[in-house]
């Protein structure tokens, strides 16, 4: 009975190694796999559209031309995005006149009814102002890695519908 145990354990512990090492490869190796899944994923959905315009154009023209009109579709949405953003930073002032007076509001209940004074509160905010702009480093590190992700994927998404089509990877 106790070998029994033994085996269920060892086997127990084996699976758990084995999957905490697949985790461990899979984050040493985000920066790679990442993007290349992406770029399949990209690949697999606009295959149909390059198989179509390579019946009028070649193969790389073809691929060239869909990822041109993608890369339109994605400047277009962040276009949107960006013109959005601005016409709310051109709002900010009202937004930050609300704010303030929101602020005021929470103050005055937070010292009346926690008995928390305004000093302590100014404290609070600093504090977690504090730890605000200690997380705006990982912000800006994880934005520059979106940088290079967009760099890589249409690479990579290129390589991929290019080889589609071939025996290289049957799709």
């Amino acid at each position: 009975m106790e070998v029994l145990k033994t085996e269920n354990l060892d086997k127990a512990f084996k699976s758990l190694a084995i999957i905490s090492l697949i985790i461990a490869a899979l984050i040493l190796t985000k920066d790679i796999v990442l993007p290349i899944t992406f770029a399949v994923l990209f690949s697999v959905v606009l295959l149909p559209v390059v198989k179509r315009v390579e019946k009028k154009t070649g193969r790389i023209f073809s691929i060239i031309i869909v990822l041109a009109g993608s890369l339109l579709l994605f400047v277009l949405f962040t276009w949107f995005i960006v013109s959005q953003l601005t016409s709310l930073v051109a709002s900010l002032p009202d937004i930050e006149d609300k704010f303030f007076s929101y602020v005021n509001e929470v103050s005055s209940s937070l010292s009346n009814q926690f008995k928390i004074s305004t000093e302590d509160q100014g404290q609070l905010l600093k504090e977690g102002i504090k730890n605000l702009s200690d997380n705006a480093a990982s912000l800006l590190l994880s934005t520059s890695y979106l940088v290079y992700f967009f760099i890589q994927l249409p690479i990579y998404v290129f390589l991929f519908l290019l080889y589609f089509g071939s025996n290289f990877l049957p799709l």
